[in-house]
């Protein structure tokens, strides 16, 4: 397998919340592995991380994002580790550690529709291999804020020994999370998330498979929920459309989804926003 233009696979992908509290460690000798989503500060040059809490990661080196391309993105995923001796238990709750970066990917952002997803079918052309969980079928969908939600996704593109066509070829797929009334209820807000490619009749030959996350600001899908139903759901829950052998879509392409328990991150942000 080969890696997306923003891909890690999903055997890389760390939950930020494991991450994010690694800095609430008495410090020590020893280095801590850092593997999260985190928000995008700086400029080309001079880059700087923050998550959720406030704390800032600031590269040791910036010879790893030289050709990133962060200014355009709000979040990046970042790979890399910390010397534990620069955490100290009894300073600000808010603390700032030196990061040997591995490498960060850009992640980028995809629409979201917030009709009553009628139009997603008419949207798809392309299936998926999974979406919002790993390969084991535990489910990673992951947040920064109550309306900053991230969807790892895995689908097959067509791999290229030229650079320019495997850019090209990356490029040409697209994402879009679709809020589905219909089968939204009292305690679930539901979404429809669909794939679309620029040239489906070369699908067949997509078999190359690779993975990334989706960034989603889902604010007002949360609000016409939330005027629908009068409060936040305690699950959110990701249809999508699946095939396991290659890009096309079939009449064998079916529908799968997955649900995730949105009160453990509601509970989250209050311990954020106190």
């Amino acid at each position: 397998m080969k890696r997306t233009r923003f891909a890690v696979f999903f055997a890389a992908l760390v939950s930020m919340l494991s991450f994010t509290s690694c800095l609430d460690s008495d410090g020590g000798s020893g280095t801590t592995p850092v593997s999260a989503i985190l928000r995008v500060n700086g400029f080309a040059g001079s880059y700087w991380f923050t998550d959720a809490y406030g704390n800032k990661y600031t590269p040791s080196s910036q010879s790893a994002l030289a050709s990133s391309g962060l200014d355009s993105y709000q979040f990046a995923f970042i790979m890399g580790t910390y010397d534990n001796s620069q955490l100290d238990a009894s300073t600000s709750t808010k603390k700032e550690v030196i990061v040997d970066l591995y490498g960060a990917s850009p992640v980028k952002a995809f629409g979201v529709a917030t009709d009553d997803g009628s139009e997603a079918d008419e949207f798809a052309n392309a299936p998926m291999y999974a979406a919002g969980e790993d390969v084991g079928g535990n489910t990673y969908l992951q947040f920064f804020s109550r309306n900053q939600m991230f969807v790892p996704v895995s689908y097959f593109y067509k791999s290229s020994s030229s650079n320019d066509d495997l850019k090209k070829e990356l490029n040409s797929h697209d994402f879009y999370l679709f809020y589905d009334k219909e089968k939204s209820e009292m305690g679930t807000l539901s979404f429809k998330l669909r794939h679309r490619v620029q040239d489906p009749s070369v699908n067949k030959d997509r078999t190359t498979l690779g993975s990334e996350y989706l960034y989603f600001n889902i604010a007002q899908a949360m609000a016409a929920y939330k005027n629908e139903f009068g409060s936040e759901p305690a699950n959110i829950r990701i249809e999508y459309q699946y095939n396991y052998s290659n890009g096309e879509m079939t009449e064998y392409t079916s529908t799968k989804e997955v649900t995730t328990d949105f009160q453990l991150w509601l509970k989250w942000f209050e311990q954020l926003e106190k």
